[in-house]
C-alpha cells in the first residue's frame, strides 16, 4: 500500500493489481456489455451520446462493487482519507480495432467542486494492454491549472514528458487525481474493451457553485456552498 500511497502522490496516478479480485471482475462483464448493447440502441434511436452512468443505480452487481466489496476502503487508504462519498459511475468501452481517440483532458473540470481528494478508480473488466490503456502525464497534477486542456500528442507539449500506462488484467485497476491529465488512442485488440469508473469524494472536497465547469448533468440540489456532497445524490461508501 506504501507504494501505491507514494506512487499516487507523486505521479497522480498508480496501478492497483487485483483491487477486485478477478473472477468478481470478469461476473461483472455479462451485465456490462447489456448495459452497453442497450445504452448504443438507444443512442442510436434517439441520437443522444449513450447514457453509460449511474450503473448502480440499476445493477446490482455494480451496486455491491460500489458499497460491499472493500474497494472504498481501497480507495481511502490510499489518498488518506476516512470517508468517501460516490459522485459517480460510469462504464466505458472502446469497440474492437477502434481508431477512436480519448483526447487529453483531466476531470476536475467537470464538478464544481473545489478540494484535492476526488480521485476516480479506473476498474479493467477485461483484459487490456498498455497500448490500449489509459496514458497519464506522471506528475501533471501539480501543475497549474490552464484554461483548455494541452494535446500531449504535439511533440512540443509531449517534450521532456513522462508518460504512464499499463497491461492490465481484469480486476487491476489505475487510481488517479482529479487534475492528472490522461487521454487514450483507440483500441488495436480484437475484442471490445470494458472498464469500469467510480469518482469519489473525500475528507476535503467541499461544493462550490462560482466555479466553471462542465456540466455532467449531475443535480447538487440540496448541497450548500462550502459543505461536503451529500443528500440522496451523494451517498457514502465509506
Amino acid at each position: 500500500m506504501r507504494t501505491e500511497r507514494e506512487d499516487y502522490t507523486r505521479d497522480g496516478a498508480a496501478i492497483l493489481r487485483r483491487a477486485v479480485p478477478a473472477a468478481a471482475a470478469e461476473a461483472l462483464v455479462p451485465t456490462a456489455r447489456a448495459v452497453i448493447v442497450a445504452a448504443l440502441d438507444e443512442a442510436a434511436d434517439t441520437g443522444f451520446p449513450p447514457n453509460l452512468k449511474q450503473i448502480w443505480r440499476r445493477e446490482p452487481i455494480f451496486e455491491r462493487l460500489a458499497f460491499a466489496s472493500g474497494l472504498a476502503r481501497l480507495v481511502g487508504d490510499v489518498i488518506g482519507s476516512n470517508s468517501l462519498t460516490l459522485l459517480i459511475d460510469q462504464l466505458w468501452t472502446k469497440a474492437p480495432r477502434s481508431r477512436q481517440r480519448t483526447r487529453w483532458h483531466y476531470d476536475e473540470a467537470a464538478w464544481p467542486v473545489s478540494g484535492e481528494m476526488l480521485p476516480s478508480i479506473w476498474i479493467a473488466l477485461t483484459p487490456i494492454a498498455a497500448e490500449n490503456c489509459l496514458r497519464f502525464v506522471a506528475g501533471s497534477h501539480r501543475a497549474p491549472a490552464t484554461e483548455g486542456f494541452t494535446d500531449y500528442d504535439e511533440p512540443a507539449q509531449a517534450e521532456g514528458a513522462r508518460f504512464l500506462a499499463w497491461d492490465m488484467a481484469p480486476g487491476d485497476a489505475i487510481l488517479f487525481h482529479p487534475r492528472a491529465y490522461h487521454g487514450c488512442h483507440g483500441n488495436s485488440a480484437d475484442e471490445r474493451r470494458i472498464a469500469y469508473t467510480l469518482r469519489c469524494a473525500g475528507d476535503d472536497i467541499r461544493y462550490d457553485p462560482a466555479r466553471d465547469y462542465i456540466d455532467e448533468g449531475l443535480s447538487f440540489t440540496g448541497c450548500r456552498a462550502g459543505g461536503p456532497l451529500d443528500g440522496p445524490a451523494f451517498p457514502k461508501v465509506l
